[in-house]
């Protein structure tokens, strides 16, 4: 059973004057339970549109989403919203928009306690979600003073001391540095070896690779679905969609249009050990 499922979204923006301007059409998608998932599309794709409507920020014009096995429509309960955003949770861009305590521990405690748990659960939670994002030593530290990548793990950790099913990134790498991206997308990765659903909205291919599966919009329109080395293997499907291949894939792409198949890697030592595999089979 799908965990999230669209069916023929659209959604436009109100522009006034009786204009509109459509963002997303016709948009349809699976994502099953435990899944990592990449939303990749260039600027005007829909996708930050896409993560306003997952987040439930926005309503679908038509068509239809389910989250978490319940239909978001007009009949849905207050206990029924609830219960979707303990659900599932959302880590935004900037990090001092979901940041509201002086303290580390206690803006990551600030989630469970208003599920109002008892304190010795929202204690247990706190420490495992400080030890899941590698704030350990940093729980009395202010958040002002941290760096963006250090502030970004704070907001990770308060969504994961509520302990959700799924967390959806939109965007959340897009303020920090080489480093601190770097870092963010390791917590992904661990998230989803844990077993929750993971969907990165990003623009940087180079994060997609890291997914198990990627989704491209072009132009409001849902163009494909497929695993990173089927996407970027398709460079024809990459240039509809005005998006860039990482420089690891688009160099044995380029081997393979000259009679080198030497597989499909995606980070450079994925790619380098590809090379290195088929010439040692030549020998």
């Amino acid at each position: 059973m799908s965990y999230i499922k669209a069916e023929n979204l659209c959604f436009s923006y109100d522009l006034g004057e009786g204009k509109k301007k459509k963002a997303l059409e016709n948009v349809s998608f699976e994502i099953e339970k435990g899944q990592y998932v990449a939303i990749v599309g260039r600027n005007g794709s829909g996708k930050s549109t896409l993560a306003k409507i997952l987040n439930l920020v926005l309503e679908p014009d038509s068509g239809k989403l389910t989250l978490a096995g319940t239909e978001i429509n007009d009949s849905i309960t207050d206990a029924q919203l609830l219960d979707i955003r303990r659900r599932v949770g959302v880590v935004f861009q900037n990090p001092d928009n979901q940041i509201i305590a002086t303290v580390v521990e206690e803006d990551i405690a600030f989630g469970p306690e208003n599920l109002g748990l008892p304190p010795e659960e929202i204690k247990k939670r706190v420490k495992t979600a400080i030890e899941a994002v590698g704030l350990n030593g940093f729980e009395r530290s202010e958040p002002s003073r941290l760096s963006g990548g250090q502030k970004q793990r704070v907001a990770i950790a308060g969504v994961f001391a509520m302990m959700p099913e799924c967390i959806i990134f939109d965007e959340s790498t897009a303020m920090l540095d080489p480093i601190g991206r770097r870092d963010i997308m390791a917590i992904m990765k661990s998230l989803s070896q844990k077993g929750i659903t993971v969907i990165n909205i990003t623009h940087l291919m180079a994060e997609a690779a890291m997914a198990d599966r990627i989704l491209v919009l072009n132009k409001g329109h849902f163009e494909c679905s497929g695993t990173p080395a089927e996407i970027f293997s398709d460079t024809d499907l990459i240039k509809r969609a005005g998006l860039a291949i990482p420089q690891s894939a688009e160099l044995v792409n380029e081997l393979r249009r000259r009679g080198y198949d030497v597989g499909f890697g995606i980070t450079p030592e994925e790619c380098a050990g590809k090379i290195e595999e088929y010439y040692r089979s030549l020998l």
